[in-house]
């Protein structure tokens, strides 16, 4: 993390040479399941949060209804939004494969969106956009800033660049977001991180990945979050039924430690 960066040659070969770039696996097969230690560790901890997320009712065996009340005395708790459908969150707990995910060392070093993740705007030279596919001379279609936020949308390249302030109210990058199916911008040609293609469609999605950490949809385009992973796919069609739903976007941010240490102990899978 820092500002400009000093040299160019300092920067890791597979974010300087895009044919460098390496996933952390053959993505052409499902990653390998987590190890058994780390699948009682994530099911302790989802059991635990449950508890204490419920301490404050004296039901035994919550219901939906009760659930929901919890649901709206804190809106913003993403396992309080999950315990909503108890029954399909037991059947999560009891059944669900736990993809492994590498560690996040590994993931911030495979491609290079992950790699610039968390630098300063300044650090964004013409050099350094070209890494990701912006050539030496573009200039952004459109720029917005909004209190805490700002955005470079390049359309002919088919990606946004998101910055959000941190504690001192520094502009760092948080989101890479590349189109696939869009209207307005082109679709991003370079290769993505593992190994994602405009081809992907959600079923391919999930068994590459497993289930995701959260998904929207229904009444609004369809979204589906990987937050070990760092990754949101966006969907063009609202239809959980339509299998062959195309991929509007993907917006890759630093992969969120699930569990307090899960995506480490998931590498060793």
């Amino acid at each position: 993390r820092g500002g400009k960066f000093r040299n160019m040659r300092d920067l890791p070969e597979n974010v300087l040479y895009p044919d460098k770039w390496v996933a952390p696996w053959d993505f052409n097969e499902p990653p390998p399941l987590a190890n058994q230690s780390t699948i009682r560790e994530i099911k302790f901890r989802i059991q635990d949060k449950v508890s204490k997320l419920m301490k404050n009712y004296t039901v035994s065996n919550p219901t939906e209804t009760d659930l929901g009340k919890l649901l709206k005395q804190n809106p913003s708790d993403t396992y309080a939004y999950a315990m909503q459908n108890f029954s399909r969150v037991k059947n999560k707990i009891d059944n669900m494969e736990y993809r492994s995910c590498p560690p996040r060392k590994e993931l911030l070093r495979s491609h290079p969106f992950y790699f610039l993740l968390g630098r300063r705007l300044s650090a964004f030279t013409p050099e350094v956009l070209e890494i990701i596919g912006i050539p030496i001379g573009s200039e952004p279609s459109q720029t917005r800033s909004f209190e805490g936020s700002h955005y470079r949308n390049y359309d002919e390249q088919g990606v946004s660049l998101c910055f959000e302030a941190d504690g001192k109210g520094t502009m760092r990058l948080a989101m890479v977001t590349t189109y696939l199916h869009h209207s307005r911008f082109q679709k991003y040609t370079r290769p993505l991180p593992h190994n994602l293609t405009s081809a992907a469609i959600g079923p391919d999605i999930v068994k590459m990945f497993g289930e995701p950490d959260e998904k929207r949809g229904g009444r609004f385009p369809i979204i589906i979050v990987y937050k070990r992973w760092g990754f949101v796919i966006n969907l063009i069609g609202q239809d959980w039924k339509d299998l062959e739903n195309p991929i509007k976007s993907i917006g890759f941010f630093r992969p969120i430690v699930w569990g307090d240490g899960i995506v480490e102990e998931g590498g060793k899978g």
